[in-house]
């Protein structure tokens, strides 16, 4: 069995010795917070309700290798009882690479090739008529069975996550840079010329942004219902920029398999936002849960929601791509994975994304108070450049005080506790 620092002691003891060469150049507020996370981490139980609640406040990055493990946790991948965390991870990423064998790698077979056929002048005379097998399989059968069929569907699926990972964060080199571990893979479509494979920089070695292809493919694979929708490469990227910069260098070799178990575990969560349409009660549309940002608009400040029906400011246009990829465009990459330790924190992390949205809008109340459409679109597309603290703490105030805006909770006050949800019936 493979060993990982990350499922025994050793490494949570390495983290407390890194901090106690750091503490004295920390501010006393950050080495308080990562104490108050390392106490609750200490037990052979981890408290996972408590360790959210730190967590929601923001995950200090001067500790490296703290906010992976605590993603680690929050996020599901991890149990609460660290004795089971060595076997945990063992088979998690020895599953991971049975998917990598099944999907990606070539196909190599095991037959030896058959020995060639000697033909007599006599044979070479003979007409042979084969039967038409409706079972032949060839490159142009259309039949559902065809695995030239299913070949070709994979390669289109392949190329349209492709051209979209080689985009990720096109505001930073990290994912264009090779990954430089010691195990990398080849697939079963590198030996297809296609226009886009001349695009790479590092010719022969593998990039991050190979990596995320290989998860997103995976993933879309094993759920055809929601397959792959454009933008799940930006919701992917700061989970595996997280496991890919840990302090520990067994998890970063796995940085790959840990990616893939978490992203498929807040998938579970907000796939909704990749659904089109709402057709049940139980699956909302993202154009549904998007509006649903007025909602909270008429109970929070009618002034401003008014102002954008007058000006016909729909929700759509602006706050879609906040919704639904969690804010990954709209900060540099540091920040969004401050906001994310709040989100991902979160018991209703779609719920607790609309009120940050609602959050940003009351903070920039004034100058959209005094917009026309043009320009409100223009002034929502810089929350780039507003304090991602502030945002939080606004949120959190409102999510502590307003009302749920589901039917099937319209009588229930919701208070949230550091992303823990306490509901009391309304008086």
């Amino acid at each position: 069995m493979e060993r990982s620092p990350m499922g025994d002691a050793q490494f949570l003891k390495a983290l407390q010795m890194h901090l106690s060469k750091k503490r004295e150049s920390l501010p006393a507020r950050i080495a308080d917070k990562i104490d108050s996370i390392m106490f609750i981490l200490k037990p052979d139980r981890v408290n996972n309700g408590l360790l959210r609640s730190r967590c929601f406040n923001g995950i200090p990055e001067d500790l490296p290798g703290l906010r992976p493990l605590c993603w680690k946790i929050i996020m599901g991948y991890l149990s609460s009882e660290k004795t089971g965390w060595d076997s945990e991870l063992h088979r998690w990423r020895q599953n991971y690479r049975d998917f990598l064998k099944e999907f990606i790698l070539p196909v190599v077979s095991d037959s030896p090739p058959a020995p060639p056929i000697e033909e007599s002048p006599e044979d070479r005379k003979k007409v042979i008529h084969l039967p038409r097998s409706p079972t032949s399989d060839h490159p142009l059968n259309v039949d559902g069975k065809s695995n030239w069929k299913t070949f070709f569907e994979d390669l289109e699926l392949w190329d349209m996550i492709e051209k979209d990972t080689k985009r990720t964060r096109s505001d930073m080199n990290f994912f264009l840079q090779p990954t430089r571990r010691k195990t990398t893979f080849t697939n079963r479509f590198s030996h297809i010329p296609r226009p886009q494979c001349q695009e790479d920089l590092f010719i022969g070695q593998e990039t991050h942004n190979e990596v995320l292809l290989r998860i997103l493919f995976i993933y879309a694979k094993l759920n055809s219902g929601v397959s792959y929708v454009q933008g799940m490469n930006e919701v992917l990227a700061p989970i595996y920029f997280c496991f890919s910069n840990d302090s520990d260098e067994e998890a970063r070799e796995n940085a790959e398999a840990d990616s893939f178990w978490c992203f498929l575990n807040l998938m579970a969560e907000i796939k909704d936002a990749f659904v089109k349409g709402g057709g049940t009660t139980s699956t909302l549309g993202i154009q549904e849960r998007v509006r649903k940002v007025h909602v909270l608009l008429e109970k929070t400040d009618k002034e401003l929601k008014d102002h954008f029906e007058r000006e016909k400011v729909d929700p759509i246009y602006y706050c879609l791509r906040w919704v639904m990829l969690l804010f990954t465009q709209e900060f540099e990459l540091g920040l969004v994975m401050t906001v994310w330790d709040s989100i991902l924190s979160h018991d209703n992390k779609l719920e607790y994304v609309l009120y940050i949205s609602a959050a940003i809008l009351m903070l920039r109340r004034d100058e959209l108070l005094q917009g026309e459409f043009a320009e409100i679109l223009e002034n929502l597309k810089k929350i780039g450049e507003m304090d991602v603290y502030q945002i939080l703490i606004k949120a959190n105030d409102l999510y502590a005080c307003l009302l749920y805006t589901s039917d099937a909770a319209d009588d229930l006050l919701c208070v949230d506790l550091g992303g823990r949800r306490i509901i009391k019936k309304k008086k």
